[in-house]
Parts: C-alpha cells; structure tokens; sequence
C-alpha cells in the first residue's frame, strides 16, 4: 500500500499497517521540501508526489548523467 491509497481509505483505518516503498511524501527533511517545490513548479500543486511519480524522476535524472546522453 502507498501513500495515496492510505489517504483514499484514511488514516485512521490503517493504523497498524506496515508500507514499505522508495518515496514518501510526508518526510519532513529539506531535501524532500525541495523536491516537492520543484515537482509543484514543474507539475502544478494539484499533483501529488508519490513513490512512482519520485522514481520515474530519477530514472530521467540518472539517464541525464549517463555517459553518451545528450545532455
């Protein structure tokens, strides 16, 4: 389960549920705030940022430092 579907059913009803994932949204660390403002200035504020949405910008970044791309 991610973020987005704890949001869906609600907090509440998944108290004691365990998720495992490679992005959270709700860390508060500086590096998060950044990427969040830079998701929003590119995506808009009504676009959430969620593990998929975070992996498929390191998958662009990582290919950007690739040797041979046309960066």
């Amino acid at each position: 389960m991610a973020e987005g579907e704890v949001r869906e059913i609600g907090p509440e009803l998944c108290v004691s549920h365990l998720t495992a994932a490679s992005y959270f949204s709700s860390l508060t660390r500086n590096s998060n705030g950044r990427f969040k403002a830079a998701f929003a200035s590119a995506y808009g504020d009504d676009k959430p940022v969620s593990m998929w949405s975070a992996s498929a910008y390191a998958q662009v970044k990582l290919f950007e430092k690739a040797p041979g791309s046309a960066s």
